[in-house]
């Protein structure tokens, strides 16, 4: 019998801390991790996590936001546990990004499947994994069967077809049946529906961003459920790139990177305004239109500032965005404040006016170090020098410590109209203090 059996079977029936304690001792990274699977779903669990919180990492088993059980391991035994997850989900671990995916397994002659994702913490990578919909079939469906199966219908909407997917959903291009007017809709997958938090996170994005009504926030005109229990946006229909496929190819002149990051900075402002902290603001969120307009998109883990909610979105000590644009604040876990946005735009400034990140390394773990412990790199662009003014806008808006940024968004925005005036003399001109 394999060892894997044998190991969990002699130990199904004990209490979950000493279970799990006696696994950490004598048991191999796929022996606990297949023990956590089959323990979560033996208790009813609707998922787990491996967090880092404190001295030692934690195993938490919990039901609709309320905690089953939590254990803490070692560092080691957290690492080797999550480092089996990512082979499972064929996750690249040296990736900055947060990553998620769908992971088919078998519990107890059942087929199930998790939703994981793997998110950087400080003391290293932290997972979360929750199931979805069970069922007796011995393969998967694939995420869309339903809309395969009958076709999906939005109402007051037409589908015109798919414009692409993600791990939480389909994006459709449709058009209103009444006005002739066509827009994107964002539907949840229907698994992912069933998850308070997971569908708690895609609501939270249509009332942030229709919280704001600004040219460069993306318009969301209607949000709904369907018959199915899928959560959907309707918002309008974008016609363009994003920045991070412009910046595949380098550095922007010195100008047109000043004039996106003041467009960005408007909307920001906005945002701010109406009570809103983005908290993942990054080139792969900025939409590019004719002309350089720019939308700001995908408000899944944007805070609205006192507002209240019955979900626990965000855990003690979570981290919440992208490795390469967080603030040492985020990375840390500590209180945050619309400071944080102004650090992500200093560090998308950067990266227009150098055609790379301010800080990059071998794993999540050491860009998110980086960010809290090594100096702010200097800005130097591949077109040539740059005003020392604007230098100093980076410097100040990328600060260690929020009370050394600009303290508001507005105040950002006259450095930068500053420094394209600078750069917009001609000759020795150019140079003059401003």
């Amino acid at each position: 019998m394999p060892e894997n059996h044998l190991n969990l079977t002699a130990h199904l029936g004990a209490p979950p801390d000493a279970t799990i304690t006696a696994l950490v001792a004598t048991a191999s990274p796929v022996v606990l991790a297949d023990f956590m699977i089959r323990l979560a779903d033996r208790l009813g669990a609707h998922g787990f996590q491996v967090e880092r919180e404190g001295a030692l990492p934690y195993v938490v088993l919990h039901t609709n936001g309320t905690i089953c059980a939590r254990i803490p391991i070692p560092h080691i035994s957290a690492d080797a546990v999550i480092a089996r997850f990512a082979f499972i989900a064929k996750v690249d671990l040296t990736s900055p990004e947060e990553q998620d995916r769908r992971v088919g397994v078998q519990v107890h002659g059942r087929h199930r499947e998790l939703f994981v994702t793997f998110q950087p913490a400080q003391g290293g990578l932290q997972l979360d994994a929750r199931f979805l919909d069970a069922t007796e079939v011995q393969a998967p469906a694939p995420p869309d069967a339903v809309s395969q199966a009958q076709p999906l219908r939005v109402p007051r909407y037409t589908i015109l077809g798919e414009i692409g997917r993600g791990a939480m959903g389909i994006v459709y291009r449709a058009e209103h049946e009444a006005l002739k007017k066509q827009v994107a809709i964002k539907v949840l997958h229907v698994d992912l529906a069933k998850d308070p938090a997971i569908a708690a996170r895609f609501e939270r994005e249509g009332i942030a961003a229709s919280r704001v009504r600004h040219e460069g926030i993306v318009e969301i005109s209607d949000y709904g459920r369907l018959a199915s229990g899928q959560s959907f946006l309707v918002m309008e229909l974008l016609e363009g790139t994003t920045l991070e496929q412009i910046l595949a190819d380098g550095a922007l002149p010195v100008r047109r990177a000043i004039d996106i990051a003041i467009n960005i900075a408007r909307a920001v402002d906005a945002l701010h305004r109406a009570g809103v902290v983005h908290r993942d603001l990054k080139p792969a969120n900025v939409f590019v239109l004719e002309g350089d307009r720019i939308k700001i998109v995908d408000f899944g883990v944007a805070k609205v500032v006192g507002a209240s909610s019955t979900v626990n979105e965000t855990a003690a000590g979570a981290v919440i965005g992208t490795p390469m644009y967080m603030a040492p604040e985020q990375v840390e876990g500590r209180p945050i404040d619309p400071r944080i946005d102004i650090y992500a735009l200093g560090c998308t400034l950067y990266r227009l006016l150098t055609g790379r990140p301010p800080y990059e390394g071998d794993s999540q773990i050491e860009v998110l170090q980086k960010h809290v412990a090594s100096p702010i790199p200097t800005v130097q662009s591949p077109h040539g020098p740059l005003p020392t003014l604007l230098e100093r806008i980076v410097s100040r808006a990328m600060a260690k410590h929020p009370d050394g940024r600009h303290q508001s968004v507005l105040e950002l925005i006259r450095d930068l109209e500053r420094a394209a005036e600078a750069v917009s003399r001609t000759g020795w001109r150019r140079w003059l203090p401003v």
